[in-house]
């Protein structure tokens, strides 16, 4: 019984690492209630909250990645660093947001609208990003794969709403419809930059950084989806900076055909909506995977590691599926 007890207390631990609490399930909690709120009532304010959320999330999630896996270097990925640049656009709209010439203004809108409906809201859905309400790391992360999607509903599909709220701030005619080239062309030179920026960092020092301590993006995706074989397999080629720059070249391929999605809800309204509530639908699915995935499952193996390895078997068949929703 006190081994027992022993191990649901490690489980336990784990827990309140993460940031599991009564505090941090409210604050989650009510977090989706006042962006809902946000959404319905003031959707000409949704880029504001934005913003503001962007200021406090991801200083948050960087410190936890830092604290609990040495992951400061996730911060390179192409996800962040375009959040980042996506939130300081919205600063720069809300302070000086008038003075700014019409081809800065319509050239940052498109660019953010590209980027929210092709790669970051396909990574919330590829990543299985879900409203997990106590976990920092875990609700920054659907934030900058979710939000921006949001937002760009609400500029593209009620400009009439933003420009009287905003005067100045948003280029109106940009809002109501933008070419297509152009539009695409915004979103993919930003990632073309960051590509060619990261790929001489990963391929000269960041494929070793993981050997010093730092964690990276490719690394941590490399070992958990057991990469290197399969690279190898493939392509014949064994080195570790070889199957970084396949997986670069996937990754640019993939933001390719991301890229063009985003023209799609840019002309179609009921393409985005549609899109977007597929995406919140999502992140609640797998968000009740990741609880199910607690209150089901942790306890239980926690107490069959105490079971000698023959009684293991039948509990673990009982679990796979489980385990399966929470990956």
């Amino acid at each position: 019984m006190q081994r027992a007890i022993e191990e649901v207390r490690v489980v336990q631990h784990r827990l309140h690492d993460e940031g599991f609490s009564q505090v941090a399930f409210f604050f989650g909690v009510t977090n989706v209630g006042v962006t809902g709120f946000v959404l319905g009532r003031f959707p000409e304010h949704i880029w504001l909250l934005y913003c503001i959320k962007a200021v406090v999330y991801i200083p948050l999630w960087f410190y936890e990645v830092v604290r609990r896996l040495k992951g400061g270097l996730f911060v390179l990925d192409y996800c962040w660093v375009v959040n980042i640049l996506l939130a300081v656009y919205m600063a720069v709209i809300f302070f000086i947001g008038p003075s700014l010439s019409d081809d800065v203004r319509r050239y940052g809108f498109l660019c953010f609208y590209s980027s929210a409906l092709g790669p970051l809201s396909w990574a919330c859905a590829v990543l299985h990003n879900g409203l997990i309400f106590h976990s920092i790391e875990r609700t920054a992360s659907l934030f900058i794969h979710f939000t921006p999607c949001i937002v760009a509903w609400t500029l593209r599909w009620y400009p009439d709403a933003v420009s009287a709220a905003w005067p100045s701030r948003f280029p109106t005619q940009t809002l109501a419809m933008g070419d297509m080239g152009e539009l695409y062309l915004s979103g993919f030179s930003v990632y073309a930059v960051w590509l060619v920026l990261h790929a001489i960092w990963l391929l000269t020092v960041g494929v070793n950084c993981p050997d010093k301590g730092y964690e990276t993006v490719f690394n941590d995706l490399y070992q958990k989806k057991k990469l290197g074989p399969v690279f190898t397999k493939i392509t014949g080629c064994g080195g570790i900076r070889c199957h970084a720059a396949i997986y670069l070249a996937l990754h640019a391929i993939a933001v390719s055909f991301a890229f063009a999605w985003s023209l799609l809800c840019h002309r179609y309204y009921w393409v985005h909506s549609i899109f977007a509530a597929m995406l919140y639908l999502s992140a609640v699915w797998y968000g009740a995977s990741y609880y199910n995935y607690l209150i089901d499952g942790i306890y239980t193996r926690a107490l069959l590691k105490l079971l000698p390895p023959a009684m293991q078997d039948g509990g673990s068949k009982t679990e796979k599926s489980t385990r399966v929703l929470a990956a």
